[in-house]
């Protein structure tokens, strides 16, 4: 067998030219055999070192897996780092407490411990996880850490009440801004502002809320958080008032008791003064009590008086619970009491929620020695 000295392609005996580049044959033709077999030759190494080189690769591999393969042995450290992970990630959780600010843990995610004592921080701090909520969800939230806010004076409640309607205010939420400016206004969980108050008040009540709409009247009417003008309250009060809100209603009567932004007319002041007192509002009820102590509008009667004042100091009305003090205290519509008349100052000195009556109430204490 001949091979083409050129080409390489092999040839019969009896061929003179290659058939495939058309090279003759007949020439150096031992010398071609003989350079293919070398060319053949040197091919040999190359592919054994390509071979050695596979092997090479695939036996590395090899123990590298096998190196890896978790061993009987190897699962308690693995179980022991694990652990050891789970237990940092734990201990910086629970590192995390009193110096941060009610307001900023109430805003913040927290891991809670499994406690068997039953410490409810962490549970707390876990409710406040802000994450995922809807803004109606945080003002749901927000209104349940009102409550306890109000009913057992927890401040800490009140402050994560706050962050919950900020977030929400912050996502759009209206409803949120009449809660915010409610917490102002009455210092839950928060330092009282009168301004800020009104500001939230503000943005509720330009969105249709009636309860908004109602403290813009109250806040106008007395100069809380904005000049004073009354007859910007009378608008706000008869919105408020024209979609049944029980506050609205009281102060609506009052601008017509004064003939603020309105013409006087005491008719129409009993008359959202009842509707006011009749629906639950303590505002509404301090002042049917006041008609009734000074005869305006109506007959004077001093039970009745002490009847709506009862009714309204009963609901934190501070006020109220000024007015009855006197009324004890004189023996005007009741029988005369002054532990009770004491009794009563005293509430309305340690009700925050109106300063002016908080100082009076401590003026008539000091001024009878009570």
């Amino acid at each position: 067998m001949r091979y083409c000295t050129n080409c390489g392609c092999e040839l019969a005996d009896n061929l003179k030219f290659c058939t495939r580049c058309g090279t003759p044959v007949e020439e150096d033709l031992e010398q071609g055999q003989e350079d293919l077999g070398q060319s053949r030759r040197g091919r040999l190494p190359v592919v054994v070192a390509a071979l050695v080189v596979v092997l090479a690769v695939v036996g590395v591999g090899a123990y590298v897996i096998l190196d890896n393969l978790s061993l009987p042995g190897d699962a308690t450290s693995a179980s022991s780092a694990s652990t050891e992970l789970e237990s940092k990630s734990n201990s910086n959780v629970l590192d995390e407490g009193p110096e941060s600010s009610a307001t900023e843990t109430s805003a913040q995610s927290s891991v809670p411990a499994d406690d068997s004592t039953g410490d409810s921080t962490g549970d707390q701090n876990a409710q406040n996880d802000l994450s995922g909520d809807s803004p109606e969800e945080l003002v749901q939230r927000g209104t349940e850490f009102l409550d306890l806010c109000e009913q057992n004076g927890d401040a800490a409640s009140g402050a994560d009440a706050l962050a919950l309607f900020s977030e929400a205010s912050k996502l759009g939420n209206t409803e949120a801004d009449y809660y915010l400016g409610y917490c102002y206004y009455y210092s839950n969980g928060v330092s009282r502002d009168y301004t800020q108050a009104y500001q939230h008040f503000l943005v509720a009540a330009e969105a249709g809320d009636a309860r908004g709409q109602a403290f813009v009247a109250r806040c106008l009417y007395d100069g809380s958080g904005v000049a004073q003008d009354r007859e910007a309250s009378y608008q706000w009060a008869a919105k408020a008032a024209g979609q049944g809100n029980p506050l609205g209603q009281s102060m609506l009567g009052s601008c017509y008791k004064h003939g603020y932004g309105v013409e006087k007319d005491l008719e129409k002041m009993l008359y959202w003064y009842e509707l006011s007192a009749d629906a639950g509002n303590d505002a509404g009820q301090l002042n049917m009590g006041a008609c009734y102590d000074m005869g305006l509008g109506v007959p004077r009667d001093a039970s009745r008086a002490v009847e709506y004042y009862e009714l309204s100091a009963a609901q934190g009305n501070s006020l109220a619970q000024l007015y009855l003090a006197k009324c004890y205290y004189e023996g005007d519509g009741v029988s005369r009491d002054v532990d009770l008349a004491a009794s009563y100052a005293n509430q309305a000195v340690n009700n925050v929620r109106d300063p002016k009556a908080s100082a009076d109430a401590a003026a008539f204490l000091n001024e009878h020695g009570l």
